[in-house]
This record gives structure tokens, sequence and C-alpha cells, in this order.
């Protein structure tokens, strides 16, 4: 459990073998898990949407596609959020 920039709580969960974060629970969205994007060897898998945390992102990470960046966490209301896990096709007006 650590607090986040903000002050909330964060409980993340780590690999037991190789330490790498897997999943997490942020006491700002209860009810959702946030996964690691790189844990799934899927090569199928849709690419990200979005990076956040750029200001600290390692110079060795890089992105082949377009997608929205965020130098730190953004403020989102919930339309943002919506738009964010279901796609903006998907956003009831």
């Amino acid at each position: 459990m650590r607090g986040s920039d903000a002050g909330r709580k964060i409980e993340i969960h780590f690999c037991p073998d190789c330490g790498s974060s897997v999943f997490w629970y942020a006491e700002l969205y209860a009810d959702m898990v946030g996964i690691a994007f790189g844990t799934f060897a899927d090569p199928s898998m849709s690419r990200p949407t979005l990076s956040v945390w750029e200001q600290t992102r390692h110079p060795w990470v890089s992105f082949d596609h377009q997608l929205e960046r965020f130098t730190v966490q953004p403020k989102i209301d919930d339309r943002d959020l919506e738009r964010l896990i279901h796609g903006a096709a998907n956003v009831r007006n």
C-alpha cells in the first residue's frame, strides 16, 4: 500500500517471481482494477491508447504508434473515464 501524488491510497500487487507490478487497486476508483499492460503476452492485443506519467518514463520505453500522452496523471471526470474505459463510440450523451 502506498500513497498517490494526490494523497490517495494505491494497493499494488507484484509478481512473486520477478517483482514486476501486475495489478493494483486505487482508492479513487474503488470499483476498478488497474492491470499493467505489459503483463499480457498476447501479440494480438490492442495497443495502448494513452501514456501517463511521461515525465518519469524511462528513455528506453517507446511507442511506434500515435497515442495520447500525459506528463502527469490527468484530472478526469466521470465522462472522460467512461471514454477511456469503453472508447468514445460507446459513451452515451
